[in-house]
């Protein structure tokens, strides 16, 4: 029995759909697998806040045209330094920040350093601040998982299907597909890619997106004053950081310790900072005049937790920092050390 003419036309249809469509699978099969090629080659980070600010820094990095002034250090110096704010104050230098977070350690935030100075043109001014709570604590080996990518300069890879998944969303589509950050960061920057783009905005700096600040303690309910103690780890790193400098120009380096709420500020605090920043320099073998004395605290209020400002403590800080640089400049204008 032959079909009728509508049966046919039909069955041409659907032969046609069926021939585009093994087409279109097997060019999406196609797309996928060399994305996925690329992931293994290139592999991306899994999604997360810190892991975007990591990543975002170490792309930045290798791109940053050249800068009068450069911060690099962990999340205290990432909310803390406002390089806007310090541009302005220093006559319009350009100052931008490759700060990180803290399991970076600081082998990872002067390999940041040293992919910008691969570029061929060196700041004027490397500010290296540290927090002096990261160096007083142990960290264990899982917890170092983003120093070593750092130093590696790659991310290790992740299973194939979620490398593709990632590399689609972020390659093919710009990172539009991410769903909403983990906490504070999620409710003010929303995804990873509005996050990334905040960082690019700020010049490598965020605003802290915590709600709250501090409250001040009572007198009859005031803590005891941190003392500080550089752990074993903390040695260790700056060790490296020793050798990593071995390669660049040390002249360049000011070293500073980032302050504490003044809630946390007691009879012990400041003679400990004090030796703590020394030991610092000895260990990067930098000379006593390459530290910068930043104010041991800042009041409990302008900051959001034992170690992050809030916008005001990022504007005292930057002002701060500005007025310092500002003399290092002046004091040697004729050949000047950052």
């Amino acid at each position: 029995m032959e079909l009728g003419t509508g049966a046919v036309a039909i069955a041409n249809l659907l032969r046609w759909t069926a021939g585009r469509t093994w087409l279109a699978l097997l060019l999406a099969a196609g797309v996928i697998a060399a994305f996925a090629a690329h992931e293994r080659a290139h592999p991306l980070p899994e999604y997360g806040s810190g892991l975007a600010i990591i990543d975002e820094q170490m792309r930045r990095s290798h791109a940053l045209p050249r800068a009068d002034v450069l911060v690099v250090g962990d999340s205290s110096s990432l909310y803390g330094v406002d390089p806007a704010a310090l541009a302005e104050a220093l006559a319009g230098m350009r100052v931008e920040s490759l700060a990180a977070i803290g399991p970076v350690r600081p082998p990872g935030y002067v390999k940041l350093l040293e992919n910008h100075l691969a570029r061929g043109e060196a700041p004027r001014v490397v500010l290296l601040l540290l927090n002096p709570l990261g160096l007083a604590d142990a960290v264990g080996e899982h917890e170092r998982q983003e120093m070593y990518a750092v130093l590696a300069d790659r991310w290790p890879q992740g299973s194939l299907r979620e490398g593709a998944v990632r590399a689609l969303n972020f390659r093919l589509f710009g990172g539009v597909l991410e769903e909403p950050l983990e906490g504070d960061h999620g409710r003010h920057y929303g995804s990873g890619r509005e996050l990334r783009r905040a960082l690019r905005r700020g010049h490598g700096s965020l605003l802290n997106p915590a709600p709250r600040a501090l409250r001040a303690p009572s007198a009859e309910k005031a803590q005891p004053g941190v003392r500080y103690e550089m752990h074993d780890d903390g040695v260790r790193d700056l060790e490296r950081v020793a050798q990593q400098l071995d390669a660049v120009d040390r002249s360049r380096i000011l070293v500073g310790l980032m302050p504490a709420p003044a809630a946390m500020v007691g009879d012990e605090t400041g003679p400990s900072r004090e030796r703590m920043l020394r030991r610092v320099l000895d260990l990067l073998r930098l000379p006593p005049e390459q530290a910068i004395e930043l104010p041991a605290s800042l009041p409990t209020e302008e900051f959001v937790d034992p170690t992050h400002t809030t916008g005001a403590g990022r504007a005292r800080l930057s002002a701060i920092l500005a007025d310092i640089v500002r003399g290092e400049l002046a004091a040697a204008p004729s050949a000047p050390r950052p």
